[in-house]
């Protein structure tokens, strides 16, 4: 293994013009130089593909490229396509990085021998948001718990940033178009066709939250209802390979199911019966878990007995959810 490989970091850019340049510049001044960085204007309506053309013209490594409108997924999909390194990750267009990042991910790589390696991220709201990384924590594990810390929300977020891959685990895989959650819909699949993962704690990737974004609008009824396609091709996954894994998967359905009901809740969209149904049918296994929090579980006995005293909990809990 060479100790200089190219890494192509992938961009997909949709109508994010405020936020384009912080992201662009976050990876240009990479302390590990050997990157590629391809931007993906996904037909943007906005003026972000004229700023991606402008800022290709400050470092000849940044290469972009126009396409019609497709989504997330086809965006990342189309740069793997492009992309000429051994390695590839993923920054979203309206977050941005710490200049070592690819360094991080890169050296436990070579440190551990592996096909992915994984950071985590900071929620970031404003610019008082500070980084800590003590502690931190750096070791490999088998796919087997990679997938395990995945589906029970510890150690590797869901998420498909703050990762580096060996660029061979997408010839067979790609991320699902026309999906929303995207990342969970696919990870659990890459991890599937790794022999060791790796897990570093640096906070290296900074998730910023914006207002109106995919993830903080109300409820959508597609979009949402992906939540739980995701969970259920994980669980199918799961009970084919790995079953003794079959208590994460279905509790990570149910969480599914949870999400879904809170959101239409909080947006007074009321035709939730299957979705109180599925939740009620799965009363017993959901107050046994361990997996779920006491305030969790305190909801599950309000939404038994009826739909109002759960939104009355949903409400008093604020946002506490199993993650």
């Amino acid at each position: 293994m060479k100790k200089n490989d190219l890494i192509s970091i992938i961009v997909p850019v949709y109508n994010v013009s405020k936020y384009l340049e912080k992201c662009v510049y976050s990876i240009v001044n990479q302390t590990y130089s050997n990157i590629e960085i391809i931007l993906v204007d996904d037909g943007s309506s906005d003026d972000s593909g004229k700023k991606c053309d402008s800022l290709s013209k400050i470092d000849n490594r940044i290469k972009v490229f126009h396409k019609e409108n497709g989504g997330l997924s086809d965006a990342r999909n189309y740069g793997i396509d492009k992309s000429m390194g051994k390695y590839v990750c993923f920054v979203d267009s309206d977050d941005f990085v710490t200049i070592d990042m690819c360094e991080i991910l890169y050296n436990d790589i070579l440190k551990y021998k592996t096909d992915v390696s994984c950071c985590t991220y900071i929620d970031y709201y404003d610019d008082k948001t500070v980084i800590k990384n003590d502690d931190v924590e750096r070791y490999k594990v088998s796919k087997e718990e990679a997938i395990r810390y995945v589906m029970i929300g510890d150690k590797i977020p869901i998420s498909a940033v703050a990762k580096l891959y060996k660029k061979s685990i997408f010839d067979e895989i790609k991320f699902e178009k026309n999906r929303a959650y995207e990342d969970a819909l696919i990870m659990i699949e890459l991890f599937d066709k790794c022999r060791n993962i790796s897990i570093n704690t640096s906070k290296v990737y900074y998730y910023v939250h914006r207002k109106n974004s995919i993830t903080t609008s109300k409820y959508n009824k597609k979009r949402d209802c992906d939540v739980i396609f995701a969970y259920e091709k994980n669980k199918s996954i799961i009970e084919k390979k790995y079953p003794d894994m079959i208590e994460i998967a279905n509790m990570r359905l149910c969480w599914a199911y949870f999400h879904v009901l809170d959101n239409m809740i909080r947006s007074n969209y009321k035709n939730n019966k299957e979705i109180v149904k599925y939740l009620r049918d799965n009363y017993t296994f959901i107050m046994k878990s361990k997996y779920f929090t006491k305030s969790r579980k305190i909801s599950m006995f309000f939404l038994k007995k009826s739909v109002y005293l759960y939104k009355l909990i949903v409400k008093f809990f604020s946002k506490k959810y199993v993650e």
